[in-house]
């Protein structure tokens, strides 16, 4: 942005922070928040004594009629082998892909809870000639705020399943903002969804049709997508900023609620 809106802030790691903020950020932002913490634990938690954890191991575990795989398991915790269990680096595979699920899914939240915000100001957004809904969907809930949280549920669904051409053109059309100001935002934004869906639906393990998206991949299809701790909370940052400068759009245009952060 040329111009810094007046309740966006930039702290030291160039994350914007927003002053005053809508029902839905206030949500994602604490999820940010808590995710935040989670990896600095994971990055500088330690066991100091290894040695005794081992032990309560080799006791949780033990047979009261022993077998080769629990002897086979006594003997690996009682050996240095063992010492690379209590390493983080050790989880930051499985770790760092639940993560990043986790980042991607917190926007996806706000994605659906702006969305509802917006069309409790402006139902109309939602009227389409091409989508109809069934009396028993309709009649399924006991008010109309339950209705339009429904819809906003399902519209956002059916849109970050499909591409970033059909989210920017929803967002164009229905409401008319552009969703991203900058080319590279669009192209880091279908990039995490990608990546999560991959996670989610192949293990994480890269496909060639990621890869004929998405070049960078073309050497290691096959392998694991892997998030390092520090990474992930540079891809937390670069979302938080896409999503406030959406955030201030959409609140100026409807005239969302605001609170002070």
């Amino acid at each position: 942005m040329t111009n810094q809106h007046p309740d966006i802030v930039v702290n030291k790691f160039g994350a914007k922070v927003l002053l005053r903020n809508t029902s839905s950020y206030k949500v994602f932002v604490e999820e940010i928040a808590s995710l935040e913490l989670m990896l600095l634990f994971m990055l500088f938690a330690e066991h100091n004594d290894k040695k005794k954890v081992k032990t309560n191991l080799v006791e949780f575990y033990k047979e009261e009629e022993p077998n080769t795989i629990s002897d086979n398991l006594e003997k690996f915790l009682k050996s240095d082998a063992s010492d690379e269990i209590f390493k983080v680096e050790t989880y930051e595979l499985f770790f760092g892909q639940m993560a990043f699920c986790r980042i991607i899914d917190n926007a996806l939240c706000y994605f659906k809870d702006i969305l509802t915000e917006v069309v409790k100001k402006e139902p109309r957004i939602l009227k389409s000639s091409k989508e109809k809904e069934t009396h028993d969907f309709i009649l399924s809930y006991e008010s109309m705020e339950e209705l339009l949280v429904a819809l906003s549920d399902k519209k956002i669904k059916e849109l970050f399943y499909g591409s970033i051409e059909d989210i920017k053109k929803f967002f164009k059309d229905r409401l008319g903002i552009e969703l991203f100001e900058r080319k590279e935002d669009e192209n880091d934004f279908s990039l995490v969804i990608k990546q999560r869906n991959t996670i989610v639906h192949n293990r994480g393990r890269i496909t060639q049709e990621l890869a004929d998206e998405f070049p960078v991949f073309r050497e290691i299809v096959g392998q694991n997508l892997f998030f390092k701790y520090d990474r992930l909370s540079i891809i937390n940052k670069l979302i938080n900023n896409v999503i406030i400068d959406i955030d201030i759009k959409l609140r100026a245009k409807f005239g969302l609620d605001t609170f002070e952060a």
